[in-house]
């Protein structure tokens, strides 16, 4: 009796099973993306330094850096760091790969510096991994912080002088006093905070380069006072610029003297 064969797998069905298991790791090694390593067995604890939450920045360039707490393994040195920035939506913006040993020993900064790409809200987390491979959970929330490059509007303003002592007599001096429009347009991150406006007065000094006030001032009028009385020969200059919560000045506006 003839021995019947056995059959065999068809070379198409091979081929196709070969492609599955080689897509099947391709897709898994490029879905690990930052997370290679061994699974975290606890989570971390991160101290944030900067910038921190809820920080209102005059910069796109961003310096974020934290310190290492309660971590995977505190003897395992030395640790990478990763930090990620997201939009508003939870979109990932920038990350900074895994920096190669960037904590060497406990306490030690870790620090990454980027460029996001334009003014608004963002929030940054980070994550660790030890020498052994083993990674770190992310910090429990994320810091939210925003930019803010663009300046207030400059103001309008207007400088007195204001008599003191008789008039035509030796004790005649003039006082100088600076107004200017409050308020103004600030559109980003610093408008929930209140304008100060930087006032600089000088006399026979229209360089400013000795000014005989210069202040920060949150009212809409300031007299310097005694510092920068005028005599009727004298002339008098004054400016302003205006400051919002996020630090961008306005360009100065010089005061015009209605005399």
């Amino acid at each position: 009796m003839k021995n019947k064969k056995i059959k065999k797998p068809g070379w198409l069905v091979l081929n196709i099973l070969l492609f599955l298991v080689i897509a099947v790791s391709v897709l898994a090694v490029k879905n690990q993306s930052l997370n290679i390593g061994k699974k975290a067995t606890v989570s971390s604890f991160y101290s944030k330094l900067s910038p921190g939450n809820d920080a209102c920045l005059n910069t796109k360039k961003v310096n974020f850096s934290f310190i290492e707490g309660v971590d995977i393994s505190t003897i395992n040195y030395p640790h990478d760091a990763f930090f990620a920035v997201y939009d508003t939506n939870g979109k990932i913006i920038n990350q900074s790969n895994w920096l190669t040993k960037a904590i060497s020993k406990y306490g030690q900064i870790a620090q990454w510096t980027t460029t996001l790409p334009a003014d608004g809200r963002y929030s940054w987390r980070v994550r660790t991994r030890d020498k052994n491979g083993t990674l770190s959970a992310y910090d429990i929330s994320p810091f939210a912080f925003s930019i803010d490059t663009t300046p207030p509007t400059v103001p309008q303003c207007l400088a007195y002088l204001v008599n003191r002592g008789t008039y035509g007599s030796p004790e005649e001096q003039f006082l100088v006093r600076v107004s200017w429009e409050p308020g103004g347009t600030d559109t980003g991150c610093g408008s929930a905070k209140a304008l100060l406006y930087q006032v600089q007065v000088s006399v026979n000094d229209p360089e400013y380069s000795k000014p005989c006030a210069s202040t920060y001032w949150s009212k809409a009028t300031y007299e310097p006072g005694q510092s920068c009385r005028l005599a009727s020969y004298d002339k008098g200059y004054a400016r302003v610029r205006a400051r919002d919560g996020a630090g961008n000045f306005s360009p100065w506006a010089e005061c015009h003297w209605p005399y």
